[in-house]
């Protein structure tokens, strides 16, 4: 599938899910947006209906030296015309500052989330669950495709994993892979707790 870029009618009322990961100079900034869908067989898959990222040295931004805030909101904003968010995650380290930014666009669904070593490795867990089962769908975006065949995954504890760009390799990124998992973090949450009856993922399969 492409990257989705217009409004869907028949999609009107659909949860979606957005991740979203903060970064200016080095980092990018990354959006993921997400929804569930059921299978004609009564299975649950999780789509991805967007990911991008916004960076130094790409696109528009190829001689930037920093990544200029208003366009992060407005490109947020864009997007929710679209795919209008129902929950949303980023880092606290993006700072207060920004949500409320973005409630002033009209955002007020991004919450601020402490980002754990716990909650890294459940996002983790959740989002290499549904790829492993067969359960994930994503929008063809090569650099995405590219990011994920090299982002690594290790140990940092019992029964704790930690997925990020390999260190010392020139143009390894993460970002747009962090956001992908944050918003399935965020869909497992709403599954199991709000939305989903009968059907959870506890990451004991890929343990």
């Amino acid at each position: 599938r492409k990257n989705a870029w217009g409004f869907n009618p028949r999609r009107a009322g659909i949860t979606y899910f957005w991740g979203c990961d903060l970064g200016f100079k080095k980092d990018a900034t990354a959006l993921a947006i997400c929804h569930w869908e059921q299978t004609q067989k009564g299975d649950f898959v999780l789509v991805y209906d967007y990911i991008d990222r916004m960076i130094v040295g790409e696109g528009e931004w190829e001689n930037a030296h920093e990544l200029d805030l208003e366009a992060i909101l407005d490109w947020f904003e864009d997007m929710n015309q679209w795919l209008p968010g129902r929950f949303g995650v980023i880092d606290q380290y993006a700072g207060a500052m920004f949500t409320q930014l973005c409630t002033q666009r009209g955002l007020s669904f991004i919450e601020l989330v402490h980002l754990t070593e716990a909650i890294n490795s459940e996002a983790g867990f959740a989002i290499q669950g549904y790829i492993n089962q067969g359960i994930a769908r994503f929008p063809d975006v090569e650099k995405f495709i590219h990011e994920m065949g090299t982002v690594e995954a290790y140990y940092v504890g019992k029964h704790r994993i930690k997925i990020e760009s390999p260190s010392g390799e020139k143009n390894a990124h993460d970002d747009m892979y962090d956001a992908v998992a944050l918003a399935a973090w965020k869909a497992q949450k709403w599954m199991m707790e709000d939305g989903g009856k009968g059907f959870a993922y506890t990451g004991q399969a890929i343990q």
